[in-house]
């Protein structure tokens, strides 16, 4: 009986054996089979720079081929400014898949001109000008001058991929000048009102969904007196420093179609 015994068991672990390799060869060559990336190239890129695009995509050469990650870059490449629409054509091989990634680009030069009348009826106009696409690399870069009675001028930058396809920054400048009508009580005057501000955001991408802006603007208020009612309580000149924390938070999940369709 203990003769039969440990035959038994020799042969019950010979089998267990066997399955075990079965199933370690199974799971390996299935592995195998995955489809991966061997290239990504672009069609219908002019101005933007394919190093900025291939930055902003999660799907990378060599990885694993997956049609869900790529749907979500091509909503990514259609976020941009630059980009109105974008898709992808896959063709595969031995398991190994070349991605074409199609886009239209927008004419990303956009002016702004401006006329309107202040509050003592002078006639305003405001030009400027933003560039949506700076140097083909997915930033934007702004500005403008005012004219009301007072010179004003703006300029902003904006890199939201400066750093990496998460990390960018925001640069802004601003040199606000208007007559505003000041209220005390049933009483009121104008004043010049000044602002003069600078800010800094840092601009993150946590993922697909969620983003975020965090930074400071630091702010002078300038008030002098023009005209209207006064009184020895209420000052003629002011003169304020101020300072503002933002936290911005963005949920954006929706799939935009030819949002800015403006062609190259």
């Amino acid at each position: 009986m203990k003769v039969v015994g440990k035959k038994y068991d020799k042969q019950h672990l010979f089998l267990l054996k066997i399955i075990i390799f079965a199933v370690f060869w199974s799971s390996v060559n299935s592995y195998s089979q995955e489809k991966r990336i061997e290239k990504i190239t672009f069609s219908g890129v002019k101005k933007t720079k394919i190093h900025v695009l291939q930055k902003i995509l999660s799907s990378k050469e060599s990885q694993v081929f997956d049609s869900i990650v790529l749907s979500e870059d091509m909503i990514r490449l259609k976020r941009l400014p630059a980009i109105s629409n974008a898709n992808f054509q896959i063709f595969c091989a031995d398991n190994k898949c070349g991605v074409v990634v199609t886009v239209e680009e927008n004419f990303t030069i956009i002016p702004e001109v401006n006329f309107h009348k202040t509050i003592n009826q002078k006639l305003t106009y405001r030009i400027g000008v933003g560039e949506y696409n700076f140097l083909g690399r997915n930033i934007t870069l702004g500005g403008f001058y005012q004219y009301n009675g007072f010179d004003s001028y703006g300029i902003n930058f904006r890199a939201p991929t400066l750093f990496s396809a998460k990390w960018g920054v925001s640069l802004n400048h601003q040199n606000w000048i208007s007559e505003e009508p000041l209220y005390f009580g049933s009483e009121s005057a104008n004043y010049k009102y000044q602002n003069i501000s600078y800010e800094a955001l840092a601009l993150y991408q946590h993922n697909f969904k969620n983003q975020l802006q965090l930074g400071i603007n630091f702010f002078k208020e300038k008030y002098h007196y023009l005209n209207g009612s006064t009184s020895s309580e209420v000052p003629t000149e002011l003169n304020v420093d101020k300072k503002l924390l933002k936290l911005i938070y963005t949920f954006d999940n929706l799939d935009y179609n030819y949002q800015i369709h403006q062609r190259v």
